[in-house]
């Protein structure tokens, strides 16, 4: 992944990458010990897996319902609500429903990913739409290193949670998907 010098100096991208010189060549490594890094990482079993997954620049799968659930929504969901697939508009709405992390894009499935507090599963009964949580049969979750703000591959479209406060609330998801109790 590259990223242009004028990103290396944003606050969110300068705390989880580190540039390094090596023989006059300049990339960015993974900050494994960045905030994001540590807090997903805390509760699982094995996290060296999850950072080895990292290291390579591809997702980890991460067992939902320990610091996060997942609420799995389909493109054609989120799509509806911008009128397109440009991630400037998904993330305008993201945004102007009063969500500014924890959304993960992962092309590969074909949606999005919002990490929600833990027990959402619980009461989480909205058709089509999944929540993974303790209890779910697929209670695991795809989630990029923290540091990936762009493809290829699944990348945070909202800055990645680094404590439980940077979940998404539960309240504006269900508002933004027109799902409110």
């Amino acid at each position: 992944m590259s990223m242009d010098t004028k990103d290396e100096n944003t606050p969110r991208v300068r705390s989880l990458v580190s540039a390094r010189d090596d023989h006059c060549s300049s990339h960015l490594t993974l900050n494994l010990d960045a905030p994001a890094s540590r807090w997903l990482l805390s509760r699982e079993t094995h996290p060296y897996l999850a950072r080895e997954a990292w290291m390579r620049d591809t997702v980890a799968v991460l067992q939902a319902g320990l610091h996060f659930d997942a609420v799995l929504l389909p493109a054609h969901v989120v799509h509806r609500l911008t009128g397109t697939s440009e991630m400037a508009a998904v993330e305008r709405v993201f945004r102007v429903a009063g969500i500014d992390g924890a959304v993960i894009v992962d092309r590969p499935n074909r949606g999005y990913t919002v990490l929600v507090p833990p027990g959402t599963s619980t009461t989480w009964h909205v058709p089509g739409i999944d929540c993974l949580g303790k209890d779910h049969p697929r209670g695991y979750v795809r989630v990029p290193a923290p540091h990936r703000a762009e493809p290829p591959g699944a990348y945070w479209l909202l800055t990645p949670p680094d404590d439980s406060a940077g979940l998404c609330d539960v309240d504006a998801l269900r508002k933004l998907i027109g799902a409110e109790r």
